[in-house]
């Protein structure tokens, strides 16, 4: 039976990976939102630097959870695999994100101005 200490060590690095890919994906769209939506550039590029920040926290929390002396357990090797596919899949999620919220926004935004201008005549 594993101690209190070592159950809580696992569920606050479970917590945290839950947390990261929560903030993955506010951050994303938040920047996106903010680049095509609202059309505030540096607004979103500050956003969109803050992705990459997700995966050192979870990292830095991560070795310093098996620096204090936790067993690597299964918390420790989904952080890893999150970190892995962030690393490995990221770039292409926030491509497919910009793509699809581009079209989207700058389509809706498009239609609405062509809407408005047809019905003006």
């Amino acid at each position: 039976m594993e101690s209190f200490s070592t159950q809580m060590g696992d569920n606050s690095i479970l917590g945290l990976i839950i947390g990261c890919e929560i903030s993955f994906w506010i951050l994303l769209f938040s920047g996106l939102f903010a680049r095509y939506g609202l059309r505030w550039k540096m607004t979103s590029s500050v956003l969109l630097l803050c992705v990459p920040l997700i995966d050192v926290v979870l990292l830095a929390a991560t070795v310093l959870d098996l620096q204090r002396g936790a067993s690597a357990s299964f918390a420790h090797g989904l952080a890893a695999a999150y970190i892995g596919f962030t690393v490995a899949f990221g770039g292409v999620t926030i491509q497919w994100a910009t793509v699809t919220s581009r079209f989207v926004l700058l389509v809706e935004r498009s239609q609405e101005w062509h809407q408005h201008t047809v019905s003006n005549y």
